[in-house]
């Protein structure tokens, strides 16, 4: 039996008929010959797309496109869906031709992002309570005082909350000084910095849009976030998207690594005890004929990806 490869998950939000679909089986074709086809409804729910990447001659890795349906109607259903699932990457599609589009990113896929996929996101149940100011003056005591046991990740939590409140603050007065749009643009850009997970925005429909829409796109971009405009055809061989996938998988291993750091540090002495056999620690422990790996280059359905 072949050995199952490690897989990336990438969820793509964006509004209906923005081009969320075509992107991702524009990615996931297996050959340049495979014409992307314009047929096809609205994604309801989330449709999966699957990548095989090639890192090395050696190695592969299957990349996970969570085509997530842009139907208000589903919004309930869809947040129960992206707590459950942890991503390791996040692309907003807007439509070149259709300025609302990007503005819904903006308005709503961004703030559902950071609600539900934030790295953080286990520590606070909701934005409303994330930036209720009563409880400050209590936060400030515990940061003084896990200053006083040096304990550094709680100091570094709690000045990323007293911060974000800070930045709330402040988008306050920009509502009220300079109006809405510019204090959403400006709370756009603290939002992304506060993701602690590879983003990528996309234009799609790059060969609909004129030279004035493309222009206008461009100048509306959160400045932390790369950006890459697109057309169904040609997606698979942009720069900006080849960087984001590479971002994307060395993000894996590195939350991969971190993971296992702290179970095995939790540990008692003694209990974890690296193998350095061939084959895994707990293998050893089977019965006779339990277990053998396989030797032999057998087909597989990934393999036909």
């Amino acid at each position: 039996m072949s050995e199952e490869l490690p897989r990336v998950r990438i969820f793509v939000f964006g509004d209906t008929g923005v081009g969320k679909t075509a992107l991702c089986k524009s990615l996931c074709r297996r050959s340049k010959a495979d014409e992307v086809s314009n047929e096809g409804g609205w994604t309801v729910g989330c449709r999966i797309h699957v990548r095989k990447h090639q890192l090395d001659q050696n190695s592969s890795i299957l990349v996970e496109f969570c085509d997530v349906g842009g139907s208000a109607k589903f919004e309930d259903s869809r947040l129960v869906f992206l707590r459950r699932l942890q991503a390791d990457g996040v692309v907003f599609v807007h439509d070149l031709t259709w300025v609302p589009s990007r503005a819904s990113i903006r308005r709503l896929w961004l703030p559902e992002v950071v609600r539900c996929l934030d790295s953080e996101a286990e520590d606070r149940s909701s934005l409303e309570e994330f930036f209720n100011p009563a409880s400050s003056v209590d936060e400030v005591g515990e940061l003084f005082s896990a200053i006083r046991r040096g304990e550094l990740r709680q100091c570094s939590l709690l000045l990323m909350r007293l911060g974000e409140r800070l930045v709330e603050l402040i988008m306050q007065y920009v509502r009220e000084f300079l109006g809405d749009d510019l204090a959403e643009k400006a709370q756009e850009r603290a939002m992304c910095r506060s993701v602690m997970i590879p983003m990528l925005f996309v234009g799609m429909k790059r060969d609909l849009a004129t030279r004035d829409q493309r222009k206008l796109a461009k100048a509306d971009l959160p400045p932390s976030v790369p950006y890459a405009e697109l057309d169904a055809k040609t997606a698979p061989s942009n720069p900006n998207l080849v960087t984001f996938l590479q971002q994307t998988i060395q993000h894996r291993k590195e939350r991969g690594n971190r993971h296992t750091t702290q179970v095995v540090s939790q540990l008692p002495a003694g209990m974890y005890q690296r193998s350095t056999a061939s084959e895994p620690s707990v293998v050893s422990q089977l019965p006779a004929g339990m277990y053998q790996r396989s030797t032999a280059s057998e087909p597989s359905v990934v393999s036909q990806l």
